[in-house]
């Protein structure tokens, strides 16, 4: 997990507290949702993801951010399926076997209905996965699609819902607890910023960040702050 060094305040989200956390205050408005980007663990050797990951994704057209944001989550569910298998020689030979791309466990859908028959994820986690595999998929495979504005792109954005849960609008009172250094009183939800009821209304950004949110939960690892729990995870 990469933390800014800035500000000298802690705060806590979804109960983990983060040290060198950044005052909102040093921070321009445009750049508040950023800040919560850097909190997601990104991984390590050969299975690490790139730490600006997602602020590329800010800057790519509709297309390449549904595509990229949606390959993010699929690698790290892949991993975290993974991550519950015993570690010896004969898991990796298995894993190899069962992962790749035309192996029973290849394809984004059945990664994301095994980790739900295992008792990893919710079924919301699963019918939020299921609509990111299928705006990926047509974003992919269909060349006259090339915006979120589309209605069939859109509809699917919209109903995404674990989004809801964990970005919540950050209140005056929420914004004075960080900059004295103080866990808001939603400390619950991962995110919280002004301005997120009507930035959860894009369809981009309602994708993206679901896309971040999952990238947590799947991604944690122990020593990144945060410690994924034994069973359901998100």
């Amino acid at each position: 997990m990469r933390l800014l060094q800035q500000g000298r305040s802690s705060v806590k989200f979804a109960g983990v507290e983060f040290q060198h956390f950044p005052k909102l205050h040093d921070l321009p408005r445009a750049k508040e949702l950023r800040l919560f980007m850097i909190i997601f663990y990104h991984g390590e050797g050969d299975k690490r993801i790139p730490s600006d990951v997602f602020d590329q994704i800010e800057k790519d057209s509709d297309r390449a951010a549904g595509i990229v944001a949606a390959a993010v989550v699929e690698q790290r569910l892949a991993e975290f399926i993974q991550s519950r298998f015993p570690e010896s020689k004969l898991a990796a030979r298995l894993i190899t076997k069962l992962f790749n791309s035309t192996s029973p466990l290849g394809s984004f859908s059945a990664k994301i209905d095994a980790a739900y028959l295992f008792g990893y994820i919710s079924e919301e986690a699963q019918s939020d996965l299921q609509i990111i595999k299928e705006v990926r998929n047509r974003f992919a495979h269909s060349l006259d699609i090339d915006s979120f504005e589309r209605p069939e792109i859109k509809a699917r954005c919209e109903n995404l819902r674990l989004v809801d849960r964990f970005v919540t609008e950050m209140d005056d009172e929420d914004q004075a607890a960080i900059v004295r250094g103080d866990a808001p009183k939603s400390s619950g939800a991962l995110m919280s910023f002004t301005g997120a009821g009507a930035q959860m209304k894009i369809p981009r950004q309602r994708y993206v960040t679901s896309a971040m949110v999952f990238n947590f939960f799947l991604g944690a690892r122990p020593g990144s702050g945060w410690a994924r729990p034994d069973g359901v995870v998100i």
